[in-house]
Parts: C-alpha cells; structure tokens; sequence
C-alpha cells in the first residue's frame, strides 16, 4: 500500500509528518472523504507511531483542517457540512479535519486531539485566519 509506505518513510525520516486525506481519485469525493474520518486516522497514526521507534518524541503531527466555521451555532454547521458532502454529523464532529464550533470547544477539540494521535501542528486556510484568532487566544490562556 502507497500510503503505509510514505508515512513509514516520513516516521523514519521527516521531523514534521502530515496525515492527510487519501487523494488517489484526484478530487474530494467519497474515496477522499472514506479517509477522513476518525478511525481512518487513527490507523494512519498507528503507520508512523509503529515506524517511529525512537523517534516518535521528536517528530510533530500535523493535519490542514479543511472544514473550518468559528461559530455559536456548531449544531447547524456541523449538520450543514455533513449534508453537503453527504456523510453522517457525527463524522464531522469526530474528524480532525474539521473544526466547527466556539473558541473554547475548538480549544478542547485540539486539545482531546492532540492527546488522541499527537496532532500539536494544525493548518488552516488563509481565509480562516481572522476568525480563528479567538481560538489561538483561547488555547494560549490554558
């Protein structure tokens, strides 16, 4: 498998190591989304966690969320994204590639996920730097 094979050179090698979706369809579609949720990431931890050895200390999960909503109304949000990419809300509240919600439980999110699978490196897009300032702010006050 392609995948198992990068992220064990990446454990082996690399100080950063990003989990990602799988993108062998070229597009974000069902496949993509299959490898976005929460068990697809546990098992794509549990590749680098096994090739690190000694490393594993060393080296900084990273993830891009790609379903950012800085909001007070998560239910709607979350509920909302789930029926525009067609999958259960719960997979939207469990996957770490999406952070829906208010500044203090998008402060726990991260906090539960980085104990979860070691996620300390969190990527979101350009467009969600404004909005997501409240949450920084946030995790710096724990």
């Amino acid at each position: 498998m392609r995948l198992s094979r990068v992220l064990t050179i990446a454990a082996k090698q690399a100080d950063i190591v990003g989990i990602n979706a799988t993108m062998h369809a070229g597009r974000v579609g069902p496949e993509a989304i299959a490898t976005m949720t929460a068990d697809a990431v546990d098992d794509k931890v549990a590749i680098v966690r096994a090739a690190a050895g000694e490393r594993l200390g060393s080296i900084e999960m990273n993830i891009r969320a790609f379903m950012v909503n800085v909001t007070d109304d998560a239910r709607s949000a979350i509920d909302g994204v789930a029926g525009m990419i067609g999958v259960d809300s719960s997979m939207i509240e469990q996957t770490p590639f999406a952070l829906i919600g208010p500044p203090s439980k998008l402060a726990e999110d991260l906090l539960a996920r980085r104990e979860r699978w070691g996620i300390s490196y969190i990527i979101v897009g350009a467009d969600d730097i404004e909005s997501f300032a409240p949450v920084v702010a946030e995790l710096a006050g724990r």
